[in-house]
């Protein structure tokens, strides 16, 4: 079959070379990035590619003390002030920072041909199509839910109280605070005001009330102005704004996802792939304006009798056939990756439903 040029500008390979290990592994990747939501736009993090040349980058923020950490605050940031002749100067001091594979979370699975499935045929088009759809929406879960956890701690905080008072419906002993650990935004609302519950809620007033609570962080200037939720949250939003006339606009999103817009804030809905499986009781605030992490990926290039690694590319694809009478060609995908915090003050996790 001859080659042709895809919509995309790629020249679509033959048959026989869709089974090249360095194919595959651009085939998923293509379909994975645009899914990977945390990405988009870079609402969360932007993604950086380092290899084994790479001895010193941003991989592990350490603090005065040596000890690694990575909550994005630097310690020595101090309120700038008039200087008077002869004093010192207030000081941003750099911090140290090391990139190593060691501290790379690794994900990985094997994808398995067998002789008969690669026999050009229109079915067997359809199955190879659909098997690199399959691996890519386990890669995408697997890396959204990965990108959470390193900044949403798992979505589990422990917050002070130093942002107290500007949320009416706060709970009691969770107010609005800094996570401990990771020193992002955080509270809890009083179940009373739930969002699960729109005959209690109180959506507009909360929405605005947030929208105050990033203005009021000490020494910087953070718009919350978009709003993450799951799905089932955003059609009780978007019910309870239908039933009240509330002024709500609804328009679709790529992934069968949603966006609505109430007092400023644009509410966008996500779905479990996107990390938030087990975790439908909180929203994430977001200033859009900052990009808070950096995804950085490993990057690979080794060959052996066996083994074939793409260059330069997330995920690294090495082929191997099975030792067996079915001829089958088996992949192992791999992809190592981090995800480093630098900037926790621009979002916040809000726990609103049980």
């Amino acid at each position: 079959m001859a080659e042709t040029a895809g919509e995309s500008g790629y020249i679509n390979p033959s048959f026989n070379e869709l089974f090249n290990s360095s194919v595959i592994g651009r085939k998923v990747e293509k379909l994975t990035d645009p899914q990977l939501w945390w990405a988009k736009d870079k609402m969360m993090t932007s993604f950086e590619g380092v290899t084994e040349h790479v001895i010193e980058g941003p991989m592990f923020r350490t603090d005065s003390s040596g000890n690694q950490t990575s909550p994005g605050r630097n310690e020595y940031k101090g309120k700038l002030a008039q200087r008077v002749e002869g004093t010192a100067y207030p000081r941003i001091k750099t911090q140290y920072y090391d990139i190593n594979e060691y501290g790379m979370s690794k994900f990985g699975f094997a994808i398995e041909f067998g002789e008969k499935d690669r026999q050009d045929t229109k079915m067997n088009r359809r199955k190879y199509n659909d098997t690199m759809r399959d691996a890519s929406r386990f890669s995408q879960e697997f890396i959204s839910y990965e990108v959470l956890n390193a900044t949403l701690n798992d979505f589990s905080f422990t917050s002070g109280t130093g942002l107290s008072g500007y949320v009416d419906n706060e709970l009691a002993g969770s107010e609005f605070g800094y996570d401990s650990s990771l020193g992002f935004v955080c509270g809890t609302l009083d179940e009373d005001y739930y969002w699960d519950s729109p005959e209690t809620a109180e959506y507009l007033k909360d929405t605005r009330q947030f929208q105050t609570l990033g203005k009021n962080i000490s020494g910087y200037n953070v718009n919350y102005d978009t709003l993450f939720i799951h799905n089932t949250l955003f059609e009780k939003v978007e019910q309870w704004a239908d039933t009240n006339s509330r002024t709500w606009e609804t328009s679709p999103l790529p992934g069968g996802r949603k966006m609505g817009t109430m007092s400023g804030m644009r509410f966008v809905s996500v779905n479990d792939v996107d990390g938030w499986s087990g975790n439908e009781s909180y929203i994430l605030l977001k200033d859009s304006s900052v990009i808070p992490a950096t995804t950085y990926y490993w990057t690979k290039n080794i060959s052996t009798d066996h083994t074939k690694w793409s260059e330069d590319a997330k995920f690294q694809v090495r082929e191997a056939k099975s030792n067996d009478d079915y001829n089958a060609l088996k992949y192992y995908m791999d992809i190592e990756f981090r995800t480093v915090l630098f900037e926790p003050k621009y979002y916040a996790l809000v726990k609103v439903a049980a």
